[in-house]
């Protein structure tokens, strides 16, 4: 009959008439039975030690038993709050405000020169071209005055001038006083400031040429089109006249396209809208005529950006389970291993390094993108994605037990390791419960 505790390994009593029965391998190896761990003792709290490490130190678990239990715990906590990151990551991917598939960009065919139009489109814009035709763009009216000597005497007669400028159905009254001996600068500039200090949408600048030595007054609509157009005229006096500045330079126009071939479009502005405003397309810098079409696709960079941020959390992830000393489960490592792997996996640039690390071939994501995106979009992001496969792995940890996270065969345990009569092994340390979370 096998006793239910402890008997002599050597001649005398082991155990003392005072303790409770423990199990013989058990008090083998906790020959002092106030050391172990599940003996409550009933000792003093010591003063101020209200912490949950305090009061669970009062099992007296054995130095080396706490600092096996504590890097398991600390390896665990780690692995999962890099979990954590990891499975924001690719939720972010998958949910469709947050994915970097609805951003886009417009890209314009090389019938026009590089730089002459631009585009943007907003986040999930449908993906699709326009052809588009221009005969003319917007242009914004400009009176330019005569190149007047600067420090020569003003031209405009001295005295008190006075002058209006009728913009749309808007019309305003403006007064100036030219002093005797006032030079063509000073004169411009009290007109300048004149026309300035009324907001009328039509602004006024000075300009000088310092190689010639002459200065001349320029004024321009705010806005182009032809219903921005203005006109200058004097009422008393010879400011407008003498000066020039009633003169036009440039006709206020508006712009004229079509597009994919419908009916022309009459537009004060040089920007095309398109998807209700989810799509603009500037004109301002086109040489016009021309025709050229413009694409509206995929920010391939944004893809990337997002992939490889993904690709760094789960080599992040691969490190903490390598630095674990093997106190983590490799369930853990294997559940993520198979679900990055996948049959696309190269397709979309998807590899391992030499040491193991995942890595991204931007060149070779970028050229899938631009020959199949629909196709990389349900890779990455689809039904049994990547993304997909990730977070199902990562939420069943995060409802997984501590002691399912934590390999109980790691080197560190194998002195509180024992066998039962069955042979088969079992760890004498909790692998859960509040000690362990104490270190979480």
């Amino acid at each position: 009959m096998v006793m239910p505790y402890a008997i002599p390994a050597v001649f005398g009593t082991v155990r003392r008439t005072q303790e409770p029965i423990i199990p013989v391998e058990r008090y083998a190896l906790y020959p002092n039975f106030n050391s172990w761990p599940f003996a409550r003792q009933q000792q003093k709290a010591p003063a101020g030690s209200g912490n949950l490490l305090g009061s669970i130190g009062s099992f007296g678990m054995p130095r080396q038993a706490q600092d096996t239990l504590k890097a398991a715990a600390g390896s665990s906590a780690a692995w999962l709050a890099q979990g954590n990151k990891l499975k924001a990551a690719v939720t972010d991917m998958m949910l469709k405000d947050k994915t970097a598939f609805g951003n886009r960009i417009v890209a314009v065919s090389n019938s026009v020169d590089n730089g002459k139009v631009a585009g943007h489109a907003a986040f999930g814009a449908e993906r699709t071209s326009y052809d588009i035709q221009v005969v003319s763009v917007a242009q914004a009216q400009k009176n330019i005055s005569f190149d007047l000597t600067k420090n020569a005497p003003s031209i405009m007669s001295a005295g008190t001038h006075t002058f209006t400028i009728q913009a749309g159905n808007e019309v305003k009254t403006y007064t100036a006083f030219i002093k005797p001996g006032e030079t063509n600068d000073n004169a411009l500039g009290k007109l300048r400031d004149t026309i300035n200090s009324v907001k009328l949408g039509v602004t006024a600048f000075v300009r000088e040429d310092r190689t010639t030595g002459t200065v001349k007054l320029e004024l321009a609509s705010d806005h182009t089109g032809k219903k921005s157009s203005f006109e200058i005229k004097d009422l008393q006096g010879d400011l407008v006249a003498a000066s020039g500045i009633g003169r036009t330079a440039v006709n206020a126009a508006d712009a004229r396209y079509r597009i994919n071939g419908e009916s022309y479009i009459d537009s004060s502005s040089n920007d095309i809208s398109l998807q209700q405003g989810k799509v603009t397309v500037s004109l301002a810098k086109l040489d016009a005529p021309a025709d050229f079409t413009i694409f509206v696709e995929h920010d391939v960079e944004a893809v990337a950006k997002q992939l490889s941020g993904i690709v760094d959390e789960i080599n992040t992830l691969q490190s903490i389970y390598e630095d674990a000393s093997g106190y983590l489960n490799p369930m853990l490592r294997n559940r993520i291993e198979d679900a990055v792997q996948s049959s696309g996996a190269d397709v979309i640039g998807l590899s391992r390094n030499g040491d193991g690390r995942l890595k991204l071939d931007q060149e070779k994501l970028e050229t899938a993108m631009q020959a199949k995106p629909d196709e990389v979009k349900r890779l990455l992001s689809g039904r049994s994605s990547l993304t997909s496969r990730l977070k199902e792995a990562l939420d069943r940890f995060t409802g997984l037990p501590t002691e399912a996270l934590i390999s109980s065969k790691a080197g560190g345990f194998q002195s509180f390791t024992l066998y039962g009569a069955s042979s088969k092994s079992y760890l004498q340390l909790p692998l859960g419960g509040l000690y362990v979370n104490s270190f979480m």
